[in-house]
């Protein structure tokens, strides 16, 4: 006899949840366009600033030029046309560190996260449309209290020099398989051998919450009490 639609369920909810330890991988793509409004962003993934997910970002070392901003960078939107009010920019160097910290009170992400894509975009008229960066991430186990200096491990390191003079938008797309447990994703950025500061526009990042140990045995619990009820 085969397996019940609810045992199935259950069966593919628990494989979804990666262990711990598990290896990492991490495989990336770019692409460009002239237009500056042409990739869209999310309004939905874990750190945009209207989901529960998302708690608060945490910069260091930026300097704002003419009215730019941070908050920028996961407001779901790539914002209109040379408007700097939708972009991130620190043209003193083009460095600066923004640390992304995600909710882990809820029961359905008390666990932290498993994080399967983290995508990347900047736009503007002139050749500010490269990107370089390190993105790192941090664990309820490498960092319990979610702070913002210690229990961070590089992911992913991006030199990406797109060559628009005329300006356009980039994207870059970062897959990720074997991550779980997050609790806080920072972004370093970093100047681009053109010495042209990027003009971020967005940062999203994708990915599931992973439950405590008890709401998974509730879980369980109310699968087999669908199974006695169907009996």
């Amino acid at each position: 006899m085969s397996p019940s639609p609810v045992l199935r369920f259950l069966a593919a909810s628990a494989l979804s949840i990666l262990p711990a330890g598990a290896a990492i991988t991490v495989t990336s793509s770019t692409a460009t366009h002239s237009s500056q409004t042409y990739f869209s962003a999310s309004a939905t993934d874990l750190v945009n600033q209207g989901q529960a997910t998302f708690t608060s970002q945490w910069v260091s070392g930026y300097t704002p030029f003419s009215g730019s901003n941070t908050n920028a960078l996961n407001n779901g939107a790539v914002g209109a046309v040379n408007s700097l009010a939708d972009s991130a920019i620190d043209l003193s160097d083009g460095a600066w560190t923004s640390i992304f910290h995600l909710d882990t009170a809820a029961p359905s992400h008390a666990e932290g996260y498993q994080i399967t894509r983290i995508v990347t975009l900047a736009a503007w008229d002139g050749d500010r449309i490269s990107q370089v960066y390190n993105i790192y991430y941090s664990t309820i186990a490498s960092n319990p209290t979610n702070g913002n200096t210690t229990g961070f491990t590089l992911l992913d390191s991006e030199s990406y020099v797109a060559y628009q003079s005329a300006g356009g938008s980039s994207q870059i797309t970062i897959d990720i398989t074997g991550l779980t447990g997050v609790n806080a994703i920072r972004f370093d950025s970093l100047l681009p051998w053109t010495t042209d500061a990027a003009v971020y526009r967005e940062i999203d990042v994708f990915g599931t919450g992973v439950p405590e140990p008890a709401s998974l045995a509730l879980l369980a619990l109310g699968g087999l009490g669908v199974l006695r009820r169907r009996r």
